[in-house]
């Protein structure tokens, strides 16, 4: 006969990304996190440890602070323990050292103004743990941190891993890990609470012991079919009575209570991990993503390049400015954008813009501490993304360029500085996992489950019928300035929507040379490579030169080529520059074709900005819009990436005989809609 006291530790986790819709806020207010909050406060002895993110309670602050004062309250009488994190709910093992300790420490001098309590344990983004966090952890005054059994069993701690919590150091620095059980992740609230109830009854023993439920309070009303099964049918009502009528063996208990009443079951390392479906959609370790997507470790070097620059800078920044670039830097950090599982993230282009937003808005306060008011321009060639081959970064008052000269000389980010746009915020179309499984018709309607909602984990649920038939991956990285060259004048605006354009023996992406200019009017590079162009098992030799000038006064980038054949005879051939965009005009929103063009003016309303390119030659122009089929809280969906464009003209290149065209592309505010 078992006798012993199961504890049962209830921690919650509230959490909107940077940048998300203010309506999706509000929804995740009315539907979870005030009822959440209504029902705990009718049962006042079942206890919860509850985690706010820093964007979170940002938004509470600002639209419902009584939601604030209401866990004050529940803090006051010691049912809620409230926990603390990064200030812009970063992943920890991608943002350095220093950022992370200054997230941590902001964080709790928020929550303590707001008389939520000092917290002692810290919440794990997405419960990514690698073994130098004790360290940073410690440094900011935490004596705990939630993971999941999975880390247990990668240790080899064994079948009672899950049953109480263990301490792990780096170097000396001690931190106490309380594993949550992956199991009752999938029953609450997704099974009836009896079922719930036999599980626990099932995990009794003679002696005590914890077990430990962690994970998102949006699954309490939020996620797809839970508000009604939740909530209206009264799920978590019966959940918290059927605890309390199981007192003489069920009680429950606060991670702080819990650590200062028991011992630890042992001594632990865990290896670098996280829950076992992060493991599945990265590969492996988490920061395969920035391998896996490309954008993603763009957008993160350009995070590393902000966070350097602001630690040679603090020194001399007045304190204003300081907490200015501090607080955009920390918000550029929140790590829903960097990555992809189950939910949209790194492909909800929204998310993207507002981290760019937020690291050119910090960008913008280090200029101006930097440069004043004067026009400048600068050209740095190191690694930025860390490939081990050099990038080149044009930055001018204005503008940013980053081009990467490794692959086809590609303009992979263009800034603009003044709106705080990353005009290719772009995404590539690529196979993902789920793909395989929409193929095969294994799908479920969103939402449906036997016996409650289902689990977002189950099974392919699809928001539209036929969303196979939209199913189209890219042979390179949707870019600006990406080049396409072949013999003869075929081509046309579909091939170019499917990203099939009859290029592939130039080389696409391969290396440029590259030397840089610094003239007085801004910088500019110069890149050339050769290639072989196939056609009827022929081959001509060319050369293609890019030259890319940014200038130092103008919102505006001059793109020049050069095409010369080294062959012995003319050869007829076609360019095509593309140029992928993030922006929505729906002039644009459709594959399309423009026989002969000179200027362009693309509008995004949204956004208040125009980009026109205009050539020195009538181009044939065929435009695309750019989707993807990603998954997300409500099943696999279609979502708008980018416009993408290719300025395309034929002509005949003879030895000694380059021809040339130049693009110009501009900023500005407002609205045009031409074609010329």
């Amino acid at each position: 006969m078992t006798t012993g006291i199961t504890r049962l530790i209830l921690g919650v986790h509230g959490h909107q990304p940077v940048g998300n819709f203010d309506w999706v806020f509000e929804e995740a207010y009315t539907t979870s996190y005030r009822p959440f909050l209504e029902v705990i406060e009718r049962h006042p002895a079942i206890r919860w440890s509850l985690h706010w993110s820093g964007p979170l309670v940002a938004w509470l602050e600002a639209r419902h602070p009584e939601a604030i004062r209401r866990v004050a309250a529940l803090v006051r009488r010691g049912q809620v323990e409230v926990l603390g994190g990064g200030i812009g709910e970063p992943v920890f093992a991608l943002i350095p050292e220093r950022d992370g300790l200054g997230q941590l420490r902001r964080f709790t001098d928020r929550l303590v103004r707001l008389k939520l309590g000092t917290p002692r344990g810290a919440w794990l983004p997405e419960r990514v743990w690698e073994p130098s966090l004790p360290r940073l952890f410690r440094a900011a005054g935490f004596d705990y941190t939630i993971v999941d059994d999975h880390h247990l069993t990668l240790a080899g701690a064994g079948p009672q891993a899950a049953f109480g919590y263990w301490m792990t150091d780096d170097a000396g620095d001690t931190l106490a890990l309380f594993p949550s059980s992956k199991a009752l992740r999938y029953l609450v609230p997704f099974r009836p609470v009896e079922e719930v109830i036999e599980h626990l009854r099932g995990l009794r023993s003679e002696t005590p012991r914890a077990v430990v439920l962690a994970d998102d309070l949006e699954k309490f009303g939020l996620w797809p079919g839970t508000s009604r099964w939740v909530y209206d049918e009264g799920w978590l009502e019966s959940f918290c009575r059927a605890v309390e009528r199981e007192s003489s063996w069920l009680t429950t208990s606060t991670f702080r209570q819990y650590l200062d009443a028991h011992p630890p079951l042992g001594q632990v390392y865990v290896p670098c991990a996280s829950y076992q479906e992060m493991g599945e959609w990265s590969g492996g370790h988490f920061r395969q993503f920035l391998t896996k997507y490309p954008e993603a470790n763009t957008m993160h070097k350009k995070m590393l390049m902000i966070s350097r620059r602001f630690e040679r800078a603090a020194p001399r920044l007045r304190p204003a400015a300081r907490r200015a670039v501090e607080a955009h830097l920390y918000r550029g950090q929140c790590n829903c954008a960097y990555w992809h599982g189950v939910f949209g993230g790194l492909y909800l282009s929204h998310l993207r813009a507002a981290v760019y937003r937020e690291l050119l808005a910090a960008e913008r306060w280090l200029d101006r501490a930097a440069h004043g008011a004067r026009a400048w321009a600068a050209v740095e060639t190191d690694d930025a993304d860390g490939d081990g081959r050099p990038d080149l970064q044009l930055r001018s008052g204005l503008m940013n360029l980053w081009i990467d000269p490794a692959h086809g000389g590609a303009i992979v980010e263009w800034d603009d500085k003044v709106r705080g746009l990353n005009l290719v915020n772009t995404l590539t179309r690529r196979p993902e996992a789920y793909h395989a499984k929409l193929r095969e018709r294994q799908t479920v309607v969103a939402g449906a489950g036997l016996d409650g909602p289902a689990t977002i984990h189950a099974g392919v649920r699809v928001t539209e019928p036929d969303l196979e038939t939209h199913l189209v991956y890219d042979r390179y990285r949707r870019a600006a300035a990406v080049d396409h060259l072949w013999l003869g004048d075929v081509g046309d605006a579909q091939a170019f929507a499917r990203g099939q354009l009859p290029d592939s023996a130039a080389g696409l992406e391969r290396p440029y040379r590259w030397t840089v200019q610094r003239p007085a009017t801004g910088v500019h590079v110069t890149l050339q490579r050769e290639a072989r162009l196939a056609q009827g098992g022929i081959e001509t030799p060319v050369r293609i030169t890019k030259r890319i000038h940014l200038s130092r006064r103008r919102p505006e980038v001059v793109v020049e080529y050069t095409v010369l054949t080294l062959g012995a005879a003319p050869q007829p051939m076609r360019l095509a520059t593309e140029w992928n965009l993030a922006l929505k005009d729906p002039h644009y929103n459709r594959v399309g074709e423009i026989p002969a063009a000179r200027r362009l003016w693309l509008t995004d309303s949204h956004q208040d900005v125009t980009v026109g390119l205009e050539a020195s030659a009538p181009a044939t122009v065929w435009y695309a819009p750019v989707e993807t089929v990603s998954d997300s809280d409500r099943g696999l969906e279609r979502t708008y990436q980018q416009m993408s464009l290719a300025l395309s003209w034929t002509f005949t290149a003879a030895p000694r005989r380059p021809w040339r065209v130049v693009v110009t592309a501009r900023v500005q505010s407002g609205g045009v809609h031409a074609a010329v």
